[in-house]
């Protein structure tokens, strides 16, 4: 039978054939419909916006026919035909494309990696450090910490998660790397379970550590002289690390604006602990 004349909208007007067509083509859709399975066409655009993004993230056009179970020919059709709708079918499959970007051979994704560098930053161990545990460059370590690398090598990953195993419940005595994590909101190890690799999986909230309210800057400006505002803990801890750098009582007084007294005092008290500053 023919399927029509070329010149007739489906047997809107004109020949046999087109009619017949047309007749065959609606009885299939009132089928699809009350089934519930007709797919509605969709604009164009919205097709080719998806393609656009399937592609910017490394898939060809042969690799997204595959995915929508297309031949290429009717995407690339598609793709380099003026048009402002698309069939639903066709244009529904491209649209259920998800990116499959494959890892090349002996790399994973960096996300537990990351996770795990900023948690122990957060308990106190600076990047620095850290890198020198793990024997490597100190850069390589910041991209890490930065999420500027979204895959490591097998090797790198499982140097990462044996650090992290030794670390993880011995935290370290960087204030300063406490103080970095608190201001980007890198949490510390308690905050992550076994899905710690799981890209979608969210840290369990957890309360702020005694030295995560500890601003280090304004400590080293106060104690070179500058007019700075300091909280009781941060005194506490000013006093200490004055005392550490081999500062006198005097100097200390004087830079801290404090008595004396008020130094000896902080200087022979240990920094407080979780549970003192909770009391």
């Amino acid at each position: 039978m023919a399927i029509g004349c070329g010149t007739h909208n489906r047997g809107l007007a004109g020949c046999l054939d087109c009619r017949r067509v047309d007749s065959a083509y609606r009885r299939r859709r009132d089928r699809m419909i009350s089934a519930g399975i007709w797919k509605h066409r969709v604009p164009a655009d919205t097709v080719f916006a998806h393609v656009g993004e399937l592609q910017a993230q490394g898939m060809s056009l042969a690799a997204i026919a595959r995915a929508a179970n297309i031949a290429p020919r009717t995407l690339w059709s598609a793709m380099h035909t003026p048009r402002l709708w698309l069939q639903g079918s066709t244009g529904h499959a491209i649209l259920g494309v998800t990116p499959q970007p494959s890892l090349p051979a002996g790399f994973v994704h960096s996300v537990g990696a990351t996770r795990r560098i900023r948690a122990l930053v957060a308990i106190g161990y600076s990047l620095s450090g850290i890198a020198r545990a793990l024997n490597k460059w100190v850069q390589p370590v910041l991209d890490l910490a930065w999420a500027k690398r979204p895959t490591v090598t097998e090797d790198t990953h499982q140097l990462v998660a044996d650090l992290y195993e030794r670390l993880s419940d011995n935290p370290g005595t960087s204030v300063r790397a406490r103080n970095t994590a608190r201001r980007n909101g890198w949490v510390p190890p308690v905050a992550w379970d076994d899905n710690i690799d799981d890209p979608d999986a969210e840290p369990y909230e957890v309360g702020p550590a005694p030295d995560a309210l500890v601003d280090d800057v304004a400590i080293d400006c106060a104690l070179a002289g500058e007019q700075v505002h300091l909280s009781p803990l941060e005194e506490h801890h000013a006093v200490h690390v004055g005392h550490d750098r081999g500062m006198s009582i005097t100097r200390i007084s004087i830079r801290l604006g404090m008595s004396r007294d008020k130094v000896c005092r902080l200087a022979g008290t240990p920094l407080p602990g979780i549970y003192e500053l909770v009391a």
